[in-house]
């Protein structure tokens, strides 16, 4: 079996790790005779292969097939959703020969329940110019903002890992005026390089060929919205959206992976299923989803942004499967019953004062009470309980 990284610029017959946690398939991948199949042995799988005559579901010059069950039911919705995700992207060819994938072996519980290792993060000194309209940074005027540490603690932040990946973080990474000596003293340490962070218009695209070469594997950033006028309010910066569809595509175009992320805040709830057709159209993949929990550091500042739990189930049900992958933790009566067993267990955050809570009223005679993440103390203070409901057998 693989290890589940997805190929820098997968073709589009690649099924994305997003998509496959969202469709309950989980991290593992496992090569063919004659394509991949995806999902972990013992359950439903899907194979993609060159066309072929018995496979019950034809893509031009691709295939899938179903592994594990029959092509009716729960397989056949599984093939169905497969081939929508593969479909709103197809082209021409299949060459599987073209992906190379790190393949070292998986445990076989690791590969069904973790995608990808935890990064080990660093922080880059930087101050942000956008004011996101649920960040912290945004309640303190520019030209108050102050970079944190210096480059001299980067660096001793970087050798003291040593090995897997590496995710330069910060206000603003890829502003640091040295961010590609930075990556490239972690990728001489043999780490996989990240970045999170916003762009900046005209910059960030400029830097693109350059942090390639310098060993930059994987960029992630923000989308808010389908549009420029939501985006860029959200952001709380005009030309926030062209900025990301500039170094987006001088990203993908240096080599670099782009991975798109969106905190699940009220006001963008309603564009929810437009948005994931954007990010599709820039990066040939949905943003991944994340909770939105404010900081404790922040009081009730931004209550007005958490969704009610109710609000949010029915916006994750109006989203296609393919569309509603989670890079996050949300209580699981909220998410639809299909995403439930691949759903992350614990809330990932390093604000150690934010813990969460089990309502009794919902919560008690819950069968998943056990694997839930519940709620977390901030949402639980900005929204209540309301909303939130018993899971039952049956």
């Amino acid at each position: 079996m693989l290890a589940a990284v997805d190929p820098a610029d997968p073709p589009w017959w690649w099924l994305r790790r997003a998509e496959r946690e969202a469709l309950g398939l989980g991290a593992t991948v496992e090569r063919t005779d004659e394509g991949f199949v995806f999902g972990p042995r013992g359950g439903l799988r899907v194979e993609v292969t060159a066309r072929r005559d018995d496979a019950p579901v034809k893509l031009g010059s691709a295939a899938l097939r179903l592994w594990g069950g029959a092509v009716d039911g729960p397989g056949g919705a599984l093939l169905a959703s497969v081939a929508r995700a593969l479909v709103a992207r197809r082209a021409r060819g299949f060459d599987p020969t073209t992906v190379r994938l790190d393949e070292r072996a998986l445990d076989e519980t690791q590969a069904s329940t973790s995608a990808r290792a935890e990064p080990a993060i660093v922080d880059v000194p930087s101050t942000c110019e956008r004011a996101c309209a649920f960040c912290h940074v945004s309640a303190k005027p520019f030209e108050e903002r102050v970079a944190r540490g210096d480059d001299a603690q980067v660096l001793a932040a970087i050798e003291r890992v040593t090995e897997g990946e590496l995710l330069l973080t910060g206000d603003d990474a890829l502003s640091h005026p040295r961010i590609e000596a930075l990556v490239g003293a972690a990728r001489r340490r043999g780490l996989s390089v990240s970045i999170i962070g916003p762009p900046r218009l005209g910059r960030t695209a400029r830097l693109a060929p350059g942090l390639a070469r310098a060993g930059l594997s994987r960029w992630q950033t923000a989308i808010f919205g389908a549009d420029a006028a939501s985006h860029d309010a959200l952001a709380g910066r005009v030309g926030a959206f062209e900025a990301l569809e500039e170094a987006t595509a001088a990203m993908r175009a240096a080599g670099v992976a782009v991975e798109l992320v969106t905190p699940l805040v009220a006001p963008l709830l309603a564009s929810l299923t437009g948005l994931q057709a954007r990010a599709r159209a820039l990066v040939g993949a949905p943003s991944s989803l994340l909770a939105y929990a404010p900081d404790s550091m922040v009081g009730d500042r931004f209550d007005r942004l958490v969704p009610g739990h109710g609000a949010l189930r029915e916006a994750l049900a109006a989203l296609a499967p393919a569309d509603a992958s989670f890079a996050d933790a949300l209580p699981l009566c909220v998410l639809p019953a299909a995403l439930r067993p691949s759903a992350e267990r614990k809330l990932g955050r390093t604000d150690d004062a934010l813990t969460a809570v089990w309502p009794a009223a919902s919560c008690r005679g819950c069968v998943e009470r056990a694997r839930c993440p519940g709620v977390p103390t901030t949402v639980a203070r900005a929204v209540g309980v309301e909303g939130l409901v018993t899971l039952r057998v049956g």
